[in-house]
């Protein structure tokens, strides 16, 4: 991530193994940056709007749900009863509901 005077400037992603592979979707990695600083008010608003506008608000509530329920999984089967399952387990909540509301 790129930072500048204290915002974020950019976000460089090094995972293309070559020229022309056109991987990745902007919306789903805006949407990736939003679910682990759901906890932060000012930023969630910010990263919903910027996301919506990629993707539409449709399309950021199917992204947030599979990484609601892929993070929450993760954290049960390998820190069954850690911190981390807490926060994920309540950030999904809070994602969910969300989600929810986005209209059809």
């Amino acid at each position: 991530m790129l930072h500048e005077h204290g915002q974020l400037s950019g976000i460089v992603d090094w995972n293309v193994p070559f020229a022309g592979a056109s991987q990745g979707d902007r919306g789903f990695d805006v949407a990736t940056l939003l679910f682990y600083f759901y906890d932060n008010a000012r930023t969630r608003e910010h990263l919903w709007a910027h996301a919506s506008a990629i993707s539409g608000p449709r399309w950021v509530a199917v992204y947030l749900a599979h990484l609601a329920l892929r993070q929450v999984e993760w954290s049960v089967r390998h820190h069954p009863g850690s911190p981390s399952e807490r926060r994920f387990t309540e950030t999904a909540a809070l994602v969910l509901d969300d989600c929810e509301a986005v209209q059809p």
